[in-house]
């Protein structure tokens, strides 16, 4: 898994994941690693349009995602998920753990939710 910069304002960094869901181990970072150390502290959405799968160690790498940023004081928002991995979340109810967007848009209002 890859992930590329799609837009950075200053307030949303737009991040898309390349290729599949799939690290080594979730408790590596590849998004601080290609990001930088202040990442978890940003408004991120993360574009999985072209992330078609997703393994266990992939689950657990969006959780582990999700604690750093919440604990950084940032906020990650997920969307325009295959249907595919959607199912799989969905089945681990990580859908209720997780803020999952159905597009862009959509993920840039979620991400931005409590600002002033």
């Amino acid at each position: 898994m890859e992930f590329e910069i799609e837009s950075d304002d200053g307030s949303i960094m737009r991040v898309a994941v390349v290729g599949d869901l799939a690290p080594d181990r979730p408790e590596n970072q590849p998004l601080r690693e290609k990001l930088g150390d202040t990442v978890y502290g940003r408004r991120v959405t993360l574009n999985m349009e072209q992330a078609p799968f997703i393994t266990s160690p992939g689950l657990g790498w969006l959780l582990t995602n999700e604690k750093l940023f919440r604990e950084a004081g940032g906020r990650c928002v997920l969307h325009s998920i295959s249907p595919a991995v959607l199912q799989v979340m969905r089945l681990m109810q990580l859908d209720r753990r997780l803020a999952i967007a159905a597009d862009d848009a959509e993920a840039a209002s979620k991400v931005m939710e409590g600002q002033a």
